[in-house]
């Protein structure tokens, strides 16, 4: 099939070469990584060869989102090509955002996909109303799907006819050609098999498409990770007491719960100096068995131990219709974890957040956790920041993947980069001269003063977006201290949106990433700062992991993440062929990231060279 007999608009430049090569890609088996700006059109240049490529080999398409808005672009890009061509295809969200009973129930909101999918099998077992009218209507709604309607709609058709809309998705997973499903639905290898039973395929079967790729070092990295804080704890030593739950050698699981908490808190005195530090092998076991007084087998025995009576309280709950939930599950599940992390790239963390101490079995090397990328019949990767691409297909486990960066469609001279030498956040510098900070925050001061234009500032993270902020003295700005809420940060932005003015955050942050400020509403973007990752026990580990390999240690722990973090920030200012916009980034250091950022001007006065742009 032409793959240009399907596409639904006059292809821009560059365009169709791209739909040209990912089509002969698809149908080879092949891997790429493209990076290509907002506006080039990446979401139809990828769905049309898809689309083409699967129906010639009898294979499905499996499109993988970061955000909801994005498995909207997916339809609605599907809705232009089925004007030319007959598609069906679906977006798939999570039952916490689908099902019926999470808007009734405060406690299931807050479920995990696993016990959310748990007490939805419990449902459909004991004949609910929701599921049964789905098979009552199945045919009506399969062709209500049909017509390609947006996640809302679908919530909105179901939830008038009492019908489960989850289900009803799920339902047509075996017929659509294109599935477009959250990241972890197909990449965490706990909740893919389920897809995939769905859909009716194996992973050969599928042609991915993972949209906002940039992310997926971390997400890989945290796929095979895990995390226990002394919250955790409490509720698992409660959950304990209530249930008198009795482990070997007639320990309350409630007293091992405590005297892990007083490992915890002993490790991170002798061991943290700043954030986190790594625990050499075996320590916490140890430390353990001696105040418990049992060996290292015995204690393995105890996990489990524990996991099995989590297991039977959260097997109990959902006989109650409440969620399969269990704390000890998660403590027993852990520490098997902890004791059995015996590959080379698992490392044993011990931190400190908010003041409590928390342990992190932590993986270093994010291509362990994202192997299907190499099991799919093809594979396509692709986002607007992916530089270093090198350093991108490494942690992504593709080295032999087609790379391809394009250009952005909108002309060069809408968009200015600015970089002031006199100043810098390295540490070591403001650490020496206080009056750094301050020279920081008057040019900060400065540049908003004369450029009077909807502004954000980000800085490199919150401890110097609080020690600086205050001395710039703009009152009436909308600041994420770190301290906000999803919701409250959510209504912060709207307000800026609605109003305008200063909008200050952090680089990497959420609102540095993944918003759209269309139009006029950004068109100054001050970066304080290089954001490189804090050079933390995690960082460097990182950095010593690649480096024993033979790798770039540094581009791969600091300079590749402070890279595509500055890039996503910029990226803000230019969303349409009509936005304009100034980039002001106050660090001499910036000139080393001319390679991935592109033509900068060197100026120490830059609210001056900001001006005369606008």
């Amino acid at each position: 099939m032409d793959p240009f007999s399907i596409f639904p608009y006059e292809p821009r430049p560059m365009q169709g070469e791209l739909v040209a090569s990912l089509h002969r890609l698809f149908l080879a088996g092949g891997r790429a990584i493209v990076e290509a700006g907002t506006g080039f059109g990446k979401t139809v240049a990828a769905l049309v060869p898809a689309v083409s490529a699967a129906r010639e080999l009898g294979k499905r398409v499996v499109y993988a989102t970061r955000t909801l808005s994005q498995q909207r672009q997916v339809m609605v890009e599907l809705r232009r090509i089925a004007e030319r061509e007959e598609v069906f295809g679906v977006a798939l969200q999570g039952r916490s955002h689908l099902c019926p009973y999470v808007f009734e129930d405060r406690e299931l909101r807050n479920g995990t996909p696993e016990e959310l999918s748990r007490f939805c099998s419990r449902m459909r077992k004991e004949g609910d109303e929701y599921y049964n009218n789905l098979l009552l209507h199945r045919d009506e709604a399969i062709a209500f799907l049909r017509t390609l309607p947006m996640p809302e709609e679908v919530l909105a058709w179901g939830m008038e006819r009492r019908i489960c809309p989850y289900e009803l998705l799920r339902e047509a997973l075996g017929e659509a050609l294109v599935v477009a499903v959250p990241y972890n639905y197909f990449l965490s290898p706990s909740i893919r098999p389920r897809l995939l039973d769905s859909m009716g395929v194996s992973e050969e079967d599928v042609i991915l498409i993972v949209d906002e790729a940039h992310n997926l070092p971390d997400f890989g990295r945290e796929l095979r990770s895990a995390r226990l804080t002394t919250w955790t704890l409490r509720a698992a030593s409660s959950e304990a007491e209530r249930n008198g739950v009795v482990l070997l050698r007639g320990i309350p699981a409630a007293d091992l719960a405590s005297a892990l908490e007083v490992v915890m808190h002993s490790l991170m005195e002798e061991l943290v100096e700043e954030e986190d530090a790594v625990v050499p092998p075996g320590e916490v076991e140890s430390r353990l068995g001696r105040l418990l007084g049992v060996n290292r087998t015995e204690l393995a025995y105890m996990a489990v131990q524990l996991y099995e009576a989590g297991e039977a309280i959260a097997a109990q709950r959902l006989k109650e219709g409440k969620l399969p939930r269990s704390y000890l599950r998660y403590l027993g599940a852990f520490l098997e974890h902890w004791m059995g992390a015996r590959e080379e790239d698992l490392i044993h963390i011990v931190g400190v957040e908010g003041g409590r101490p928390y342990l992190e079995v932590y993986a270093l090397d994010p291509a362990r956790g994202l192997l299907v990328l190499r099991e799919t019949h093809a594979t396509l990767l692709m986002s607007g920041t992916l530089r270093p691409l090198d350093v991108f297909a490494e942690e992504t486990g593709l080295p032999d993947a087609e790379t391809l960066s394009l250009p952005s469609p909108f002309p060069r001279r809408n968009r200015l980069v600015i970089y002031d030498p006199s100043v810098t956040t390295r540490y070591e510098v403001l650490r020496r001269d206080p009056r750094m900070a301050e020279e920081i925050a008057h040019r900060v001061r400065r540049i908003l003063d004369e450029v009077d234009r909807n502004a954000a500032v980000f800085f490199p993270s919150y401890d110097l977006l609080n020690r600086i902020w205050p001395m710039v003295g703009i009152p009436g700005a909308y600041v994420d201290d770190g301290s906000l809420g999803q919701a409250e940060l959510m209504r912060m932005f709207t307000d800026f949106l609605e109003g305008g003015g200063v909008l200050v955050s952090v680089a990497g942050g959420r609102l540095a990433e993944g918003m759209d400020y269309p139009g006029t509403k950004l068109e100054l973007v001050i970066l304080v700062g290089i954001p490189y990752p804090k050079p933390t026990a995690k960082a460097r580990a990182i950095e010593r992991y690649y480096s024993d390999r033979g790798k770039n240690g540094w581009r791969h722990a600091f300079e590749a993440p402070a890279a595509r973090r500055m890039l996503q920030a910029i990226g803000r200012l230019i969303r349409s062929e009509r936005d304009r916009g100034v980039a002001v980034i106050l660090d001499r250091r910036a000139a080393r990231f001319r390679r991935y950022i592109g033509e900068m001007l060197r100026s120490t006065r830059p609210w001056e060279a900001a001006r005369a742009f606008f």
